[in-house]
């Protein structure tokens, strides 16, 4: 989806290659007056990037979610 990309171009930024990233969407909704919204998205990434720095990821992440 669109964070994955967004983490991609960001991971790239970096000089990173993941060579997999997944991200899962869990939705919670809740029924208001005027009908069924979402109110809250968790979004849970799993990437594979042999040898990447754990705090250049954490940064990536961070800016794709900006």
């Amino acid at each position: 989806g669109c964070f994955t990309m967004a983490l991609s171009a960001e991971l790239g930024k970096a000089d990173i290659t993941p060579e997999a990233l997944n991200t899962t969407a869990t939705l919670t909704m809740d029924k208001l007056d005027a009908g069924w919204t979402v109110t809250a998205i968790h979004l849970a990434v799993e990437a594979k990037i042999p040898g990447a720095d754990a705090g250049k990821f954490q940064e990536a992440a961070k800016n794709a979610k900006a």
